[in-house]
């Protein structure tokens, strides 16, 4: 992992202190980001979760790759820049949104 610079390695006297890197960090995130799914309860609620965006041109490759892993979790697309799904997922959207770097154009919507 220290080759790798996913971990720093520091000795205070006869102790080793060991700090995950930024590099790690991303790691970490980018195997959550892959491995992640929705919870889907057994009722629903109804209440439809709306997600809209407008994600800057300079971030194309978010962009996508937004619309890419919303349609893996089970997003319907509405239009190119609005989804639904009739489950729970704010905390799965914040978390993708911050991983891509583009959570402050996303808008979650509840509605029933």
């Amino acid at each position: 992992l220290e080759k790798e610079k996913l971990v720093s390695i520091k000795y205070a006297g006869q102790k080793a202190v060991i700090t995950i890197t930024e590099k790690g960090k991303q790691r970490t995130l980018r195997y959550n980001f892959e491995e992640m799914s929705i919870k889907k309860p057994k009722t629903w609620d109804g209440y439809w979760r709306v997600l809209i965006f407008d994600i800057p041109n300079i971030k194309t490759h978010q962009r996508n790759t937004l619309r890419m892993k919303l349609r893996e979790l089970g997003f319907q697309m509405i239009q190119k820049s609005t989804f639904v799904i009739p489950y729970p997922v704010k905390d799965e959207v914040d978390f993708v949104g911050e991983f891509l770097g583009v959570r402050k154009h996303i808008t979650y919507i509840l509605a029933r």
